[in-house]
């Protein structure tokens, strides 16, 4: 293999391994303290902010946008901050984040 090939592959190699690791996965407890909700979540740091689980934030009882895994700036009246020192992530949801209801619908299809 010729020496500019070699040194090719290994720049290659480095820009997909550097964005590889320009994301951190960790644990932390999302906190919901309107519904006085937790749930203990993986989640990921990257340039745009943090990203969880859909799953998790719907076991809060938030609607999350479609996808496996969510940036919390992406939920249409989610706001976030970051504990550090205890592991937690604090959100606070306008009515925007929450599933719409109607009331009275059960009743309609049934007549």
């Amino acid at each position: 293999m010729s020496a500019a090939r070699l040194s090719a592959l290994i720049c290659a190699s480095a820009l997909i391994a550097q964005s590889a690791w320009a994301e951190e996965a960790f644990v932390t407890q999302l906190r919901l303290p309107a519904r006085s909700a937790s749930v203990d979540a993986f989640a990921w740091r990257d340039s745009r902010g943090v990203s969880v689980e859909g799953a998790a934030l719907a076991r809060l009882g938030i609607s999350p946008p479609p996808g496996a895994r969510v940036h919390l700036g992406d939920v249409a009246g989610l706001a976030y901050v970051e504990l550090e020192s205890a592991a937690a992530i604090v959100i606070t949801c306008s009515a925007a984040c929450y599933p719409s209801r109607r009331i009275g619908v059960a009743e309609a299809a049934r007549v």
